[in-house]
């Protein structure tokens, strides 16, 4: 979970941006989920947490019996550097119905916290958590099988981060076979591991295969009384994963900008040519695949992402990515802010269809329907860019009265298909080069 241990006694709150960011790119994967009625989840809950409550202050964050059962198998590498369990830690997180942090539950001397207020009562908890996502630690333990049984041994349960038991699968398999495996995986790693392990996948030696995880997010989980990062928490994704828009621009190597935006202009020529679209919607989509990304061009987006200094602007970067960086910048709200003012290449201004490319690109993650982010927007003023935001708003609006909610969204698909075709073709291209011992 996203803490910092501060001292061996201690861990303090981490911002609520950084807990945010945290579950931004470690979001539950599907097979980590398990919905049920909010009485049962508060009634286990109770009992595992009054284990914890009950047990001794320097208890180990390790279940109980770890240490009894030889050849256990660690859920999460790096797990001899994690926190020892103190009584004020969170026990779990809860996100609220669009994923965001709520609050933490946490474990008193006495009894549970739930942000700010003790928990009384049963009736309480299960107020506060219906509708919600729970994220418990891992070693809370009470599962059997996969459900909850807060009477079940304590035993390390096998997690996400371990492909549930069987780490060696995601070495050996394929990207084919991995499909349906978890695609993303949260560590610790010492601050030397993390130092070698960023440099070992910007640059593979001739011949390696390199590393198909990459750093998605990563924050100090230890730091030292000079305030220098011991342990980092770090989320990874694994190659050809996606767990959002960002961690699409997560690649095994460099990519230009403008290679990559040719690569998605053609292969939206080749499904415009496939649908037999006409000719002039097939120059549309060509032209919102070929700028659709031109928002990545910014100092702050290029820093984030780790981009080289020479030879840029890049789209896809091995990383790792820095958020605090980002700040939340959407490069698509810039794409479009830069298509509207500069043009489409060919494409009539006059033409009804340079609205559908305007949103299209703005649109192309999803995140302009109605409303997009102007976080981290250095090229306009806050109450700026807030009216441009607007204007995209009240874009989708009218275009979805023309099209309907479902046409539109085929629109969107159309665009959004492209763009991860060019992107799966750097993977192949890199797998490729892998193999053959070549480098970019």
């Amino acid at each position: 979970l996203p803490v910092q241990v501060v001292e061996e006694t201690a861990t303090a709150p981490l911002a609520d941006k950084t807990v945010e960011e945290f579950f931004e790119a470690a979001y539950p994967h599907a097979a980590e989920r398990l919905e049920t009625e909010t009485r049962r989840v508060v009634a286990w809950l109770v009992v595992r947490a009054r284990r914890l409550l009950d047990a001794p202050p320097a208890l180990p964050l390790e279940c109980e019996d770890d240490a009894e059962e030889e050849g256990a198998a660690s859920s999460n590498a790096g797990t001899e550097t994690a926190a020892p369990a103190r009584r004020a830690d969170p026990l779990a997180f809860v996100l609220d119905s669009a994923g965001k942090p709520e609050s933490e539950l946490r474990r008193g001397d006495y009894v549970l916290t739930l942000g700010d207020a003790a928990i009384l009562s049963s009736q309480y908890l299960e107020q506060r958590l219906a509708g919600r996502t729970l994220v418990v630690h891992a070693r809370i333990c009470g599962l059997r099988e996969g459900l909850l049984d807060a009477d079940a041994p304590a035993r390390r349960v096998a997690t996400a981060e371990d492909n549930w038991g069987d780490p060696d699968a995601w070495d050996t398999a394929a990207d084919d076979a991995a499909v349906g495996l978890p695609g993303i995986r949260v560590r610790l790693l010492s601050d030397d591991e993390r130092t070698l392990l960023t440099a070992a996948r910007a640059a593979p030696g001739e011949g390696e295969p390199g590393d198909a995880w990459r750093e998605l997010w990563a924050t100090p989980y230890r730091v030292s009384a000079a305030d220098q990062p011991e342990t980092w928490l770090a989320v990874e994704k694994w190659r050809g994963a996606t767990s959002g828009e960002d961690s699409r621009a997560v690649a095994p190597t460099h990519q230009r900008l403008q290679e990559h935006q040719e690569w998605a202009a053609r292969e939206a020529g080749r499904i415009a040519d496939e649908l037999r679209l006409p000719a002039a919607d097939r120059v549309m989509l060509v032209a919102a695949a070929r700028h659709h990304d031109d928002g990545k061009r910014v100092a702050r987006w290029q820093q984030a992402f780790n981009a080289r200094h020479e030879a840029g602007p890049y789209a896809k970067t091995p990383g790792p990515v820095n958020r605090h960086v980002l700040n939340g910048y959407c490069h698509e709200f810039q794409s479009a802010i830069d298509a509207e003012e500069r043009g489409l290449d060919d494409l009539d201004r006059s033409d009804p269809r340079f609205e559908l490319a305007l949103h299209l690109i703005a649109a192309h993650h999803g995140r302009a329907r109605p409303a997009i982010g102007i976080e981290g927007c250095d090229a306009l003023p806050p109450t700026a860019a807030a009216a441009r935001a607007a204007v995209v708003g009240r874009r989708f609006l009218r275009l979805q009265r023309q099209w309907g909610p479902w046409g539109l969204a085929w629109w969107e698909a159309l665009l959004r298909a492209a763009d991860q075709r060019a992107s799966r073709a750097l993977d192949d291209q890199a797998r490729r080069a892998a193999k053959t011992g070549t480098t970019d």
